[in-house]
């Protein structure tokens, strides 16, 4: 095969040959990742350790440095370099041989040799190709002359892209993300400070090295001496992944996104207009609503208008929703300071009539999708106390078969 020829792939090879449509590179140094205690004890937690160790694996040992391109439709590269086999990665992956003596099938991936290593890739990413987008390109280069760890990503769309771009060394980690909107970049930045400075006073422990900045249209996070505390405090304290598991918040938020919350007393600074996750206050499990509103407001709700203090929301049509799971009518709404599209696809709550003061403390909350959302219409206002968070992004987002939303990737929620 012409890949078992192909020279080393390093950080300049590997834009360069990976497909046209990567839309993330990576570049791991194995034995530092195993150096850290929060990457050692995410692997002892994978399922697929026991298979590593059955199959005569060392990481530390057998692989080198780990090279990742991925991208769209569904398209991944991952080249092992270090003395670790085909066999021994078919091994682990379960693969079956191809029938050519050098090459393995697993499931949708191939394993083949490449100098220096073993290339497990799905079939339109297996040959070497024309290179990512340049942009991603130099991004991925510049980063690979002064980081050992990285790792750069092209979310959003291919008109307004979020560029990402994560290395990480011995004892720091820094993020960059460029929003579309400058402006958004500055109040996200300062808000992830805010929750920051709140936790620290509470009392988390390991992320004084933490900090918040804005330049531009990026938002920059500098992590300096973490430790296995850290993630662990960042998590519990102030940003936190919750996946959304209906399709209540359609049009802006579907099944299969990954959503960052910022948690503690910046997470409970909740305005009108708002989504935020919080306490069910029947079951306690986590759901996510848009406040539309406040303690001491009236709502009224009739055949889809909603009205606060006698005063209907703003509304103008926004087209019509292609979406097979979710087809209906849109319609961009504003509430507060926010604006955001709202889906009626018929039935549900639309000539229901409610009217509700709303207690101090407490919230109203209604899902995007008006007609199939279970929301304060059904349990009536939520405490204060009950909120955990508000949401401020996309982290990723993954369709039905496991694909990557490219698109949706560090996308700033309406």
């Amino acid at each position: 095969m012409a890949i078992a020829t192909a020279p080393p792939v390093g950080a300049s090879s590997l834009a360069r040959t990976a497909p046209r449509g990567t839309r993330a590179l990576a570049r791991f140094e194995v034995a530092t990742l195993l150096g850290s205690p929060s990457v050692s004890a995410a692997l002892l937690a994978l399922p697929q350790l026991e298979e590593i160790e059955d199959c005569d694996v060392v990481l530390e040992r057998d692989v080198r440095i780990v090279e990742i391109a991925a991208g769209e439709p569904d398209e991944l590269r991952l080249d092992l370099l270090g003395g670790i086999t085909p066999v021994q990665v078919a091994c682990i992956l379960d693969g079956r041989p191809s029938g050519d003596g050098a090459t393995f099938t697993a499931a949708a991936l191939r394993i083949a040799p490449i100098a220096g290593g073993v290339r497990v890739a799905t079939p339109g990413s297996l040959a070497s190709a024309g290179g990512a987008p340049e942009p991603l390109v130099a991004r991925f280069e510049a980063a690979a002359a002064q980081a050992r760890q990285l790792l750069a990503i092209d979310g959003g769309s291919v008109e307004r892209p979020v560029p990402i771009l994560v290395t990480w060394g011995d004892v720091s980690v820094d993020l960059q993300a460029t929003l579309p909107d400058a402006v958004q970049a500055s109040a996200a930045a300062a808000a992830l400070g805010r929750a920051l400075a709140a936790a620290r006073q509470a009392g988390a422990q390991g992320i004084d090295g933490v900090r918040a900045t804005s330049r531009g249209g990026a938002v920059e996070v500098r992590v300096e001496g973490a430790d296995a505390g850290t993630a662990l405090a960042l998590r519990s304290q102030v940003v936190e992944a919750f996946r959304m598991p209906s399709g209540s918040m359609a049009p802006g938020l579907v099944v299969g996104d990954h959503l960052l919350v910022l948690k503690g007393r910046e997470g409970k600074r909740v305005a009108a207009g708002d989504v935020v996750v919080f306490d069910h206050p029947e079951s306690g499990a986590a759901y996510m609503k848009r406040v539309i509103a406040v303690g001491g407001e009236r709502v009224r709700i009739e055949g889809g208008e909603v009205r606060i203090g006698g005063k209907a929301l703003e509304h103008a049509d926004a087209g019509h929703s292609t979406d097979p799971e979710a087809p209906g009518r849109l319609v961009r709404e504003k509430r507060g300071a926010q604006s955001y599209r709202i889906l009626f696809t018929g039935g549900g709550f639309a000539s229901d009539v409610i009217d509700v003061q709303v207690p101090p403390g407490h919230v109203y909350l209604l899902g995007d999708n008006r007609d199939r959302s279970h929301d304060s219409r059904h349990f009536g206002p939520v405490s204060l106390g009950a909120v955990t968070g508000r949401v401020v992004a996309v982290a990723a987002s993954f369709d039905a078969s496991g694909a990557v939303r490219w698109k949706r990737v560090g996308m700033p929620v309406e």
